[in-house]
C-alpha cells in the first residue's frame, strides 16, 4: 500500500477531480427507445433492420460510452455514407474526436454546431461541449456555458458536477464546495461526488470533513485508487488511521471492479 505514496511523489503534480458522466437524470434520456440495451443486442437488432438509421446512431453512441472507439468509428463511417442529416450525428462525431488522445479543435466545432442545431431539450449536447472546453482548458468559457446549461437543466447532477470541476480547476475552491454540496443534497450516495468533496476539504485543509467524505466515497464504491493515492492534496492525512482504512476499502473496490469487467468483451 505504501508503494502508492512513493509513486505519488514522483508522478502527479496536479489535482485529480473525479468525474462521472453517467449520473442518472430525468432529462438525460437522449434516446427514445432501447437506451438500456447493450451493444450486442443493438447490433443483432440492426442486422434484422439494417435500414434503421436511429438504431445505427444508438449503436455508435453505445460504443462511445463503452470507450470502444474503433467500433464507434466503423459505424460512424457507415452512418456518414448514408448521408444522415442529423445534429445527433454531429454530436457523435464530435464525441469520438474528443475521446482521442489529442485535443481536437474540430471536435469543439462539431459539438458546438450540434448544440446550436439541436432542440436543446437534452442536456447531453451541453455536457459534451463542456467536456471539450474542459479538455482545452477553456475554463472561463466553460463556466459561462455551464451556467447557461444549468438554467435549462437546473437539476441535472452531471452539469452540477461539471460546474464544480470548472470552479475547482479555476482555483475557486469555495464555489466548487458549494456546488458539490448541492449535488450531495440531491444524491448523497454518489461515490465520485463524495470523493470530490473530500478533495475540496483536503485543499482547504479541513481534516475532519476530508476524512468523512472520503469514507463515504469508499463505502459508496469509489474505485479510482490513483486519484486518491497519487494526489498531493491528501498528503496531510496520509498517516491518519481512517485514511488508511478508506484507502484499503478503495483498493478492494478497485480489485472487485477489475474482476467484474476484465474479461467482458463486446
Amino acid at each position: 500500500m505504501h508503494l502508492y505514496f512513493l509513486i505519488f511523489h514522483l508522478i502527479f503534480s496536479y489535482h485529480c477531480f473525479s468525474y462521472d458522466q453517467f449520473i442518472p437524470n430525468n432529462d438525460s434520456e437522449w434516446i427514445k427507445t432501447n437506451h438500456s440495451w447493450d451493444a450486442v443486442r443493438l447490433r443483432n437488432q440492426l442486422r434484422k433492420t439494417p435500414k434503421d438509421n436511429t438504431l445505427l446512431l444508438q449503436l455508435i453512441h453505445k460504443y462511445i460510452n463503452l470507450n470502444r472507439i474503433v467500433k464507434a468509428k466503423h459505424f460512424l463511417k457507415m452512418a456518414k455514407n448514408r448521408r444522415i442529416n442529423s445534429y445527433y450525428l454531429l454530436l457523435l462525431e464530435g464525441m469520438i474526436l474528443n475521446r482521442e488522445s489529442r485535443v481536437s479543435p474540430k471536435a469543439r466545432k462539431l459539438l458546438y454546431s450540434a448544440l446550436l442545431k439541436s432542440e436543446q431539450t437534452q442536456a447531453i449536447y451541453y455536457i459534451e461541449y463542456l467536456e471539450c472546453l474542459f479538455r482545452e482548458k477553456r475554463l472561463k468559457k466553460g463556466i459561462y456555458w455551464n451556467r447557461l446549461a444549468m438554467k435549462l437543466f437546473p437539476r441535472n447532477l452531471v452539469l452540477m458536477q461539471m460546474y464544480a470541476r470548472f470552479w475547482f480547476y479555476s482555483g475557486h475552491t469555495k464555489e466548487a464546495e458549494t456546488t458539490l454540496l448541492r449535488v450531495f443534497e440531491h444524491n448523497d450516495g454518489l461515490a465520485s461526488v463524495n470523493f470530490n468533496l473530500s478533495l475540496v476539504y483536503a485543499k482547504l485543509r479541513q481534516h475532519d470533513a476530508c476524512i468523512r467524505y472520503l469514507k463515504l466515497a469508499a463505502f459508496a464504491g469509489f474505485s479510482k485508487k490513483d486519484l486518491l493515492s497519487l494526489n498531493r492534496e491528501f498528503n496531510f492525512v496520509h498517516e491518519h488511521p481512517q485514511f488508511l482504512l478508506a484507502l484499503d476499502k478503495i483498493l478492494l473496490n478497485y480489485v472487485d471492479f477489475q474482476q467484474k469487467y476484465r474479461f467482458k468483451k463486446i
